[in-house]
């Protein structure tokens, strides 16, 4: 429970041993080198520009992730989602290393299938498009380039609006020589015909087209249009799939290699980060200095392993002066560290504040299961989740599935408690009462737990104003507010005896509040609004009446599931049919629910507790440290 000491690193060495250095602080995985000083000028000769290779090496990673994500799918050896990631030892990377320019071509072939697949697919709805035009054709036996006016008559294929068609034949009876007319196919839009006019009435019948809103149709094809048609269904429906599948061949040819493409990925991705490391370092053509964060706990074993590299290097390591801003590395242990991960998602705290983890930690489970509050569902988490967890542990993974399998142990005691337990009645009740059965008494325990709960977080910031040697703040700042809190919380049980300890309290906040202000008036206001603010208190007790809602929707969605099985049980058919309800209602009810608890228990952190005392704003530590994606690296693999 608490935030990692830092220490300011300057290093300075001769640029022949950099990339041997940088190496083995890659290794150690627990230096942050600095960012360059926004001033500067004066070190501006001592500033390299950026390499070009490292966004070459971003593009090439790209392009990896892409061919990766369309081999996984074709992989032979299928990773399930317990195996750990596979290793890569030295021996292994300097094979890739010299395979280098075979696998990039694999990545540009695969590139190459994709666009041809783009292609072809492109081919096939031009194809498809093409042969829709021709449907309404396909009783013309003659090649439709033939169809085109002769000396003495127009001939043409003809498309008329479906509303103008009836306009459209009356116009025809006025020509003055019968025209032939051959009916094609019909569409939604308009009906298509071939129609054949004595040149006198040529005219005639192409202003009649335009009034009635149709058209000429011409089409530069060679053969009758039912042989085009059947021409290109086969394309799309037999030269295309049949495209695909030898591009799919030759892309599960290079899936057998998908392994060394991840290596080799890795590789750039180790390159790219140390090169993003040395350029925020200070170089002359001879020496380089780095500046850089490590834990203190970390000093001896940065010194050693880089004494071991060359002794051709100067270090110092340095407390961060007051004006400096470390990043923050949270340090807790293996049953509290994965809570760190909700911590993050608000925001780090500052590098002297406090790190809230260990604290937060039983609130938070507490909570969850209160919200969940059934034993049923809290067994099923628990197992399950642990499960999970014990398969992932050793691969630093499952932090989620380890803070869901402690909600699962919290949501079976208090669903034990509250007799919740698949939402059937009947259940013990310890408590004496349930959610749905005792509402007034549900939502005082629900007040009383958030009470607690903002007692601890003023608590959290009295020690912190005494760590900083600020006594009498946490006096007049904390402690008066948990007093008078706590006489007003009495005064519901003996108002005589609430009154004697609230009243004193509510002086000394009245007194002590506004004295940092310069006049007296001042002082008196900030008293006054002080107190007022104690309504503020009253709002964050109500807003862990959420536990109760949560809670009793979790027991009444449960019901109404239950409920609906009862109802359609009793034949063979409906027994089988209710435990299809019973399975999925309450698998539903039960990820709904657990969601809903995760982002409230959140929520109450974050507002109510935090606000209390938390100093937000540090930022995480992100050491230069070997970061793959695909393989673990061996001991000896780098």
């Amino acid at each position: 429970m608490a935030i990692t000491e830092m220490k300011k690193l300057t290093l300075v060495a001769l640029r022949r041993d950099q990339e041997r250095l940088m190496r083995q602080l890659q290794k150690l995985g627990c230096v942050q080198v600095m960012e360059r000083p926004e001033d500067g000028e004066a070190l501006a000769p001592l500033l390299q520009e950026a390499n070009p290779r490292g966004a070459q090496l971003a593009e090439w990673i790209a392009r990896m992730d892409e061919g990766i994500a369309r081999l996984a799918p074709l992989a032979r050896e299928k990773r399930g989602i317990f195996d750990p990631r596979p290793a890569a030892d030295a021996k292994l990377m300097e094979n890739i290393r010299g395979n280098e320019k075979r696998i990039l071509g694999w990545i540009e072939e695969i590139e190459g299938v994709e666009r041809e697949r783009l292609e072809w697919r492109a081919r096939a709805a031009r194809a498809n498009a093409q042969k829709e035009q021709l449907l309404p054709w396909r009783v013309v036996e003659e090649p439709l380039n033939q169809i085109r006016d002769t000396k003495c008559a127009l001939v043409s294929l003809i498309s008329v609006p479906n509303r103008a068609w009836g306009a459209f034949e009356e116009g025809l009876m006025g020509l003055s020589v019968a025209p032939g007319l051959v009916m094609c196919g019909k569409t939604l839009e308009a009906q298509n015909a071939l129609v054949a006019a004595h040149r006198v009435d040529a005219q005639a019948l192409e202003a009649l087209l335009r009034d009635c809103g149709g058209t000429r149709v011409f089409l530069d094809i060679a053969v009758p249009a039912r042989e085009e048609i059947a021409r290109l269904q086969a394309f799309a429906e037999k030269e295309v799939p049949q495209r695909f599948a030898q591009l799919d061949a030759r892309l599960k040819e290079i899936a057998r290699h998908i392994r060394e493409i991840q290596i080799l990925r890795d590789l750039y991705a180790l390159e790219r980060d140390r090169l993003a490391a040395c350029s925020r370092l200070l170089e002359t053509q001879a020496a380089f200095i780095l500046t850089a964060w490590t834990p203190a706990e970390a000093e001896s074993a940065v010194r050693e392993a880089l004494l071991r590299v060359t002794r051709d290097v100067e270090m110092e390591f340095a407390a961060p002066a007051e004006d400096e801003e470390p990043p923050v590395q949270l340090k807790n242990g293996p049953a509290i560290s994965p809570f760190e991960s909700i911590v993050g998602m608000y925001s780090l705290p500052a590098y002297r504040g406090f790190d809230p983890t260990a604290v937060m930690m039983p609130f938070f489970l507490c909570f969850f299961g209160m919200m969940m509050s059934d034993a049923g569902y809290g067994i099923i988490m628990a197992v399950t989740c642990f499960f999970a967890y014990s398969k992932l542990k050793k691969q630093n993974r499952g932090g989620m599935l380890w803070i869901l399998a402690l909600g699962g142990v919290a949501t079976a005691i208090w669903g034990y408690l509250l007799g919740g337990f698949f939402s059937i009645d009947g259940a013990p009740q310890p408590l004496g009462f349930t959610f749905t059965s005792d509402p007034l008494k549900s939502l005082i325990l629900c007040a009383i737990l958030g009470a607690v709960h903002l007692f601890v977080g003023l608590g959290v910031a009295a020690y912190m104003n005494i760590r900083r040697g600020k006594i009498w703040a946490a006096v007049f700042d904390q402690v008066f507010w948990i007093v008078f809190l706590s006489g007003l919380g009495v005064m519901f049980l003996n108002v005589r005896v609430g009154a004697y300890i609230a009243i004193p309290s509510a002086v000394g906040i009245f007194f002590t509040a506004g004295r940092e202000r310069k006049n007296v008036a001042s002082k008196l206001v900030g008293g006054f609004s002080a107190l007022y603010g104690a309504t503020s208190y009253v709002s964050d007790v109500l807003s862990y009446a959420r536990l109760f809602g949560m809670g009793l929707a979790t027991g009444m969605i449960g019901m109404a599931f239950n409920t609906l099985a009862g109802m359609v049980a009793g034949s063979w058919f409906g027994t089988i049919f209710a435990v299809l309800i019973l399975a999925v209602g309450h698998t539903f009810n039960l990820g709904i629910n657990a969601l809903g608890a995760y982002v409230h228990s959140c929520r109450l952190q974050y507002i109510e507790f935090f606000g209390k005392f938390y100093e937000d704003g540090g930022k995480p530590f992100q050491p230069l440290r070997n970061q793959t994606k695909y393989v673990d690296l061996a001991n000896d693999g780098f």
